[in-house]
């Protein structure tokens, strides 16, 4: 077996800063969503949650010090995420289909299906 130091050291980050970048970025886009259009605030606030997403697969989850080969892992799952969601996405965004039909009105409240459960 080879010892800690052969196969190279890193040292750990300092998890206060990067979670303060976190929480920094998290208000930024709490504000930034605050303050301007809907769709402008949505665009900028799923960019922000991609880059703490960033942020935490490298820091808190050591891909940063990972072979290079586990972040193409990473890419992979997430376009197979993609790929799946532009699937489904059609069928569940739509109220009408070639041979059905989603009536919005349909469902019982949320209390009546809590209920009907005991």
């Amino acid at each position: 077996m080879s010892s800690h130091s052969e196969q190279g050291e890193h040292a750990h980050p300092a998890y206060i800063i990067i979670w303060i970048v976190l929480v920094a970025l998290f208000l930024a886009s709490v504000g930034f969503s605050a303050f301007s259009s809907v769709v402008v605030g949505v665009v900028f606030a799923f960019f922000i949650a991609i880059v703490k997403a960033l942020m935490v697969a490298s820091w808190f989850m050591h891909l940063n010090v990972e072979p290079r080969w586990t972040w193409g892992i990473l890419g992979m799952a997430l376009l197979t995420i993609f790929v799946m969601w532009l699937g489904i996405a059609p069928d569940v965004m739509e109220l009408n289909g070639v041979n059905w039909s989603k009536d919005p009105g349909s469902a019982p409240p949320i209390e009546m299906r809590v209920d009907q459960k005991h």
